[in-house]
């Protein structure tokens, strides 16, 4: 197990990860003006109120919900009304399409989103949320009802992306998780006294309480990771404009 207060670097000689110097190969989502859809509620109570431009989640702890897409246009607002700053809430897009985030998301509670074709939050989008976890990998629905948070590459799916060019605010002691097999972060990222976790991975699970991110870790597989962790007691961890890229990958 590793501490969440280091940063790790770990490679093993049948892999490398590499640093990329550019996304410029990567087609990143045009400006969808399209909310999330076809909602499905697989756990827990969820009611959806839409507007034009918003759509309103109310979700009880623990909920999954499975999306069609899930997108949130320049103009647009997807605000998640929990019961507590500690309720959870995971959202999973279920088809072949990469979510753009243009424009906010709002959450009192801790968000999970999960989209294996990739997302990408443009560089006017702003997350504010208690805390905040984005992954192209997959949970079993099991796994999170029992709070065993693995994560793993669906299988017969390419790696993706996550490219994060916005705004990420997580409350106090709140945490943020951005994980993928590539990660590109180059907007600003805020928690105050909390975690901020990057990593390039095809596998990571978590533990959290009612303080927040307490252990972030990967399986030893043939695969592994390049992990950047921030923590500043007291501090605010602000990441700005770092044009942090990782790729995980076999040689």
């Amino acid at each position: 197990m590793y501490n969440i207060n280091k940063i790790l670097f770990k490679l093993n000689a049948k892999q490398h990860l590499s640093i990329l110097i550019s996304s410029s190969l990567i087609l990143l989502p045009i400006d969808l003006q399209a909310l999330p859809s076809g909602q499905h509620t697989v756990s827990g109570n969820v009611a959806f109120q839409s507007s034009q431009n918003q759509l309103t989640v109310t979700a009880s702890n623990k909920a999954i919900i499975n999306y069609n897409s899930f997108n949130i246009g320049s103009n647009e607002r997807v605000n998640f009304i929990q019961p507590n700053a500690n309720a959870v809430v995971l959202n999973r897009v279920i088809l072949a399409n990469p979510s753009s985030i243009l424009g906010t998301l709002n959450a009192n509670g801790r968000v999970f989103l999960i989209n294996p074709a990739g997302i990408y939050f443009g560089k006017n989008s702003v997350v504010n949320a208690n805390s905040f976890l984005a992954t192209t990998l997959n949970i079993t629905d099991n796994d999170f009802l029992n709070n065993n948070y693995n994560f793993q590459q669906m299988k017969n799916m390419l790696g993706s992306y996550i490219i994060q060019k916005g705004s990420i605010t997580v409350s106090p002691e709140g945490f943020v998780v951005l994980a993928a097999p590539f990660v590109s972060s180059e907007g600003a990222i805020m928690a105050k006294s909390g975690h901020v976790v990057i990593g390039a991975t095809d596998n990571f699970f978590i533990q959290f309480d009612t303080n927040g991110l307490i252990q972030y870790d990967y399986k030893k597989t043939t695969k592994k990771m390049h992990l950047l962790s921030y923590q500043k007691s007291m501090q605010t961890v602000l990441l700005t404009m770092l044009s942090i890229q990782m790729r995980c990958k076999k040689l």
